[in-house]
C-alpha cells in the first residue's frame, strides 16, 4: 500500500505518533479524533477526502465493544444453563453493534450497554431467565 502512495511506513507512523499516544491511554480512538485531521492536513490530504472519510469511516470501524458484549451475553447465558440459537445470537450481534455505535467514544461503556441488552434479549440482571 506505501508504495503506491508513495509514503514511507515509518514517515507515516511518526507523523501519526501524536493521535496514538492520545488514543491508547484513554482507550478510545475518539479522543485522538481532532489530532488525526491534523495529521492528515500535515500529509497534504485534501480536507474535503479526510472531511468526508475519517469521519463516515471512524465510527463504523469499532465494533470490538459489540463483539466483546455479544461474547460476554452468551457466556452469561451458558454459565446459567441457558443455550440461545444461531439465530438469536446473531439478532443479539446485530443489536449490539447498533448500540456499540453511541458508546464508543465512554470509556468502559460497554458493561453498561451490555447489562442493558441483557435485560433486551429476556435475561434479568440478577441471572434469573424470564
Amino acid at each position: 500500500m506505501f508504495w503506491l502512495i508513495k509514503l514511507n511506513p515509518i514517515e507515516f507512523v511518526h507523523g501519526m505518533r501524536e493521535p496514538l499516544l492520545i488514543s491508547f491511554p484513554t482507550a478510545t480512538s475518539e479522543a485522538g479524533l481532532p489530532k488525526v485531521f491534523e495529521a492528515l492536513d500535515a500529509f497534504d490530504v485534501s480536507t474535503h477526502i479526510t472531511a468526508f472519510v475519517v469521519s463516515f469511516g471512524y465510527p463504523f470501524n469499532l465494533d470490538g465493544g459489540a463483539l466483546y458484549m455479544t461474547m460476554a451475553v452468551v457466556f452469561c447465558a451458558q454459565a446459567a444453563g441457558v443455550h440461545k440459537s444461531v439465530d438469536e445470537q446473531i439478532v443479539m450481534l446485530l443489536l449490539l453493534m447498533v448500540s456499540s455505535k453511541g458508546i464508543a467514544g465512554v470509556r468502559s461503556s460497554t458493561v453498561g450497554a451490555g447489562t442493558m441488552i441483557l435485560g433486551g434479549c429476556s435475561y434479568s440482571i440478577d441471572g434469573r431467565m424470564y
